[in-house]
């Protein structure tokens, strides 16, 4: 019994001395970083003013009433950029404005032929709720002017793609009311938001959300355009510049990729601070176990090649793939 005793005893130290020996070596021979990295990490030709970021407007969309909407976006995005794990309880926390109704509530508003089930309310009931939501509805339009847009961090506000549908069902009001001159300007305003939120630095998340409102923005268009026909005489060269396409770099993937890579540094500096899942014990082990340096030149390769596939024409692509099969 004694000998299995000291013989366990021995091989736990062996065990350990083992581990600490390949976890110090495993760090010692950590790769330098690859050249670039960090001015690819850099968002400086990026930079914009707080106070003119779109962005930081739609953070502070649910500020309560008596707090400044740009101050309560600039502390959201402050807790985005410093935590991985920060989440929307601070757009949400109590006395913040909440809109009264979800998404589902008034989808079928803004796409009828798509959209109907028991959750839908009847267009009817527009003018009340839109009512009911004026505030937020106006912290929207003015955010809507301001020029810039840069997003980093993983906080984005759950509350916007509600707050941009009852902004558009105001137009769709104003439109069946025959107010084509109260309307047209603020839905110009909302579709110049939404291509500037479009293409400025952000996320795969932010991106949907500037696409969602981009597209029932411009389904908004048509009925522009059949109900007062002279609109398009009167703002030809606004919606020319408005509706030009710009292909692919209008989803900037350079700032695309830019802000991914910021974010996944974020979270690699910041493991889990309770690991559930498995994903979340991988990622754990990676921050404590993984060789820093080697991972971050190894998601900086694959992000510069990933910014590059955007503007590689298809056949290309096509070509590529084949000759990686041989």
């Amino acid at each position: 019994m004694r000998v299995t005793l000291v013989l366990l005893k021995w091989t736990a130290l062996l065990l350990c001395g083992v581990a600490c020996v390949w976890f110090a070596a495993n760090r010692f021979w950590d790769e330098r970083p690859a050249a670039g990295r960090e001015h690819f990490l850099s968002l400086s030709p990026f930079d914009v003013v707080a106070e003119q970021n779109l962005a930081i407007g739609i953070l502070g969309l649910t500020a309560p009433p008596d707090v400044d909407v740009m101050m309560f976006g600039m502390k959201v995005a402050e807790a985005s950029r410093l935590s991985a794990w920060s989440d929307s309880s601070l757009m949400e926390s109590p006395g913040s404005l909440q809109p009264t109704v979800s998404a589902r509530n008034i989808q079928c508003w803004l796409a009828p032929d798509v959209y109907q089930h028991d959750e839908c309310l009847p267009f009817e009931s527009a003018p009340e709720v839109i009512r009911s939501n004026a505030e937020l509805i106006r912290r929207f339009r003015e955010a809507n002017l301001l020029d810039d847009y840069m997003h980093i961090g993983f906080l984005h506000n759950p509350a916007y793609l509600v707050v941009a549908r009852l902004a558009t069902a105001d137009l769709l009001v104003h439109l069946r009311a025959g107010e084509y001159d109260v309307a047209y300007p603020k839905w110009r305003d909302q579709l110049r938001a939404a291509r500037t939120m479009l293409r400025g630095p952000d996320d795969w998340i932010g991106k949907a959300y500037a696409s969602i409102t981009l597209a029932f923005t411009l389904q908004l268009l048509e009925e522009f355009l059949i109900a007062q026909p002279s609109i398009a005489k009167e703002h030809f060269a606004e919606l020319s510049e408005l509706l030009h396409p710009g292909g692919t770099a209008d989803f900037n993937p350079e700032g695309l990729v830019r802000v991914g890579y910021a974010n996944f540094l974020l979270g690699l500096q910041q493991p889990p601070p309770n690991p559930q899942s498995t994903r979340d014990w991988i990622h754990w082990l990676a921050v404590q176990f993984g060789q820093p340096e080697r991972i971050r030149n190894r998601y900086y390769a694959f992000s510069r090649e990933y910014e590059r596939v955007p503007a590689t024409r298809a056949g290309c692509i096509d070509g590529g793939i084949r000759e990686a099969e041989r």
